[in-house]
């Protein structure tokens, strides 16, 4: 048992060890297919729920690129999508223009937040900025305590969550294509 829980943690670590932010190369191709590392890394079961019913995935609070408190809980009740970006990738940068047009599009019946890698708060809030994506909360995880309670071994990676709070589909998208379809099928 022991052998085997010290062989799934090596395998997580060779995981993270292979970082990018969603290269067409790394992520299956032009057709938004999962990034080998994303398809790797299993889409967990629901969630065992807190004495509060809340998932546990959802029990965390973070604080916001602009110092604001964010409830993970706030996420419960209608589908989300969470973007995990760095600020040093271009690829993530190209993702902008399609997380916006996503948020936008279904700013009524789903939540799209965008959560950033460690950095300096300067550089996160210009990437905001200069992406277009600042109607967006954006997460800050220095820690990557979020990346790895949502499975996120790449930058670039989006995570969907049902209105339930379970994790339904995790992918790179390079440029978000194809965020605007899987989002849509999110929120039927």
């Amino acid at each position: 048992m022991r052998v085997r829980l010290i062989l799934a943690l090596a395998a997580l670590a060779a995981l993270a060890a292979v970082s990018g932010c969603g290269s067409a190369a790394e992520s299956g191709g032009p057709d938004g297919g999962t990034s080998p590392a994303a398809a790797a890394a299993p889409v967990p079961a629901p969630a065992a729920a807190s004495p509060t019913g809340t998932p546990d995935l959802l029990v965390f609070t973070a604080t916001t690129i602009d110092r604001k408190p964010f409830a993970g809980v706030t996420l419960l009740g209608r589908p989300a999508v969470l973007w995990f970006w760095s600020a040093a990738g271009p690829e993530c940068r190209a993702q902008g223009a399609e997380t916006d047009k996503a948020a936008v599009l279904f700013a009524d019946r789903a939540t799209v937040v965008g959560v950033a890698a460690a950095g300096d708060p300067a550089a996160l809030r210009e990437f905001v900025a200069s992406t277009g994506v600042g109607a967006l909360p954006h997460l800050t995880d220095a820690s990557g305590d979020l990346r790895r309670r949502f499975g996120v071994t790449e930058p670039g990676t989006y995570v969907f969550l049902d209105a339930g709070g379970a994790v339904v589909h995790r992918a790179v998208l390079p440029r978000g294509e194809g965020l605007v379809v899987r989002t849509g099928e999110l929120v039927r």
